[in-house]
Parts: C-alpha cells; sequence; structure tokens
C-alpha cells in the first residue's frame, strides 16, 4: 500500500470520529466583580437596602462632571454586615438616558487612596521647584479608579480615570485633583459615622 492511500484513510477515519462526538461549546463567564461595594450592589435573589450620600461633584467642562458618593449597601434579611464604600461616576446632563461609567473603591481602599494623592501632591510641590524631565506617579483601586500626576519639562497636570475599558478619563489641574481628595476623604469620613 503506497503512501497516499494510507494517508487518505487515517483522514477518513479521523473525520468520521470528529463527526460522532459533539463539538464542546465554550460559555465565557465574566470575572467577578474586583470590590465587596461592586459586589454588594450587582446581587440578585437577596433584599438589598442601598443608601448613597452624594459628598459633591467635580465639575468639568461640556456640562460633566465627576461625582464622588458614600454608599452602604445591607441585607436586612441575612446575617452580614453592611457593606461600605465609595462610588465614583462621570455625570453628564447632556447624556442622561446612557449608563455613566463608574467605578467602586472598597472602604478598606479609601485610606491609602487619600493618601496616595496627598503624595503625588506633595511631589507636584516639590517637582515645581525642581523641574523633572518627565514623570508620572499613579495609583489604580481595585475596581479601577485611576488617578496620576503627569510631570514634564514645562507642565504638570492631573488624570482622573473611571473604569479600566473604555474608560472615561480627565486631564485635570492640580487644584482640581486637590479637590477631588478632599470629595474622597469627606465620603471616607461619611461611611466612618456610626
Amino acid at each position: 500500500m503506497s503512501l497516499i492511500p494510507r494517508v487518505l484513510v487515517a483522514i477518513a477515519g479521523a473525520a468520521a470520529v470528529a463527526a460522532a462526538e459533539p463539538i464542546p461549546s465554550v460559555i465565557a463567564v465574566p470575572p467577578p466583580p474586583p470590590t465587596a461595594l461592586e459586589t454588594a450592589v450587582l446581587r440578585r435573589g437577596a433584599l438589598a437596602i442601598t443608601s448613597r450620600v452624594d459628598v459633591g461633584t467635580l465639575a468639568r467642562p461640556n456640562a460633566t462632571g465627576i461625582e464622588v458618593s458614600a454608599v452602604v449597601v445591607r441585607f436586612p434579611d441575612e446575617q452580614e454586615l453592611p457593606v461600605r464604600g465609595v462610588r465614583v461616576a462621570v455625570v453628564s446632563r447632556l447624556e442622561a438616558e446612557r449608563p455613566a461609567p463608574r467605578v467602586y473603591v472598597d472602604l478598606d481602599e479609601c485610606d491609602g487612596l487619600v493618601k496616595g494623592l496627598a503624595t503625588m501632591l506633595a511631589k507636584a510641590d516639590e517637582w515645581r521647584l525642581k523641574p523633572v524631565d518627565r514623570s508620572d506617579v499613579s495609583y489604580t483601586t481595585r475596581g479601577g479608579l485611576g488617578v496620576s500626576f503627569i510631570q514634564g519639562a514645562k507642565l504638570q497636570h492631573g488624570a482622573i480615570r473611571v473604569g479600566e475599558a473604555s474608560a472615561a478619563t480627565f486631564t485635570v489641574s492640580l487644584e482640581e485633583l486637590s479637590q477631588f481628595r478632599d470629595l474622597l476623604a469627606a465620603a471616607a469620613a461619611n461611611l466612618n459615622q456610626p
């Protein structure tokens, strides 16, 4: 038997086996939410009481803003402790019908975020007096809130990114970055009240 008939028999046999076995289907399951607060907000099958206090909004041009809120989620039918944290959302008077990009920051991460912003602002003051060529200082939370400070040869500015994929990113002044830090600190203080 020559090589060609053997190859044809092997191919025919493999095709018959493949046709007899079902093709496995692949189901993509999205990853779980990265924060406890987002998990609580998205929870299904349980009675949830969500309390939100809007702490303030960092106004942006074009009728948009970055809203900071203190959020507490309770499940009265269960013995779980309330879940506390901060919601940061992009708000727009022009696009009210579309869901706004938003991220959640668990309360245990707020202190590090506020301290990180304070360090960024201190570096900005230090580097204003002694310019560096190019440096970036950034902090990103588990839920995808990113804040950064960028130092160029003659330029300093901050950035706030709300979300990971298709994130809304805003270039902000150092004064606005300081205001954002104050809003986050106020939201965390609100959550620490009994």
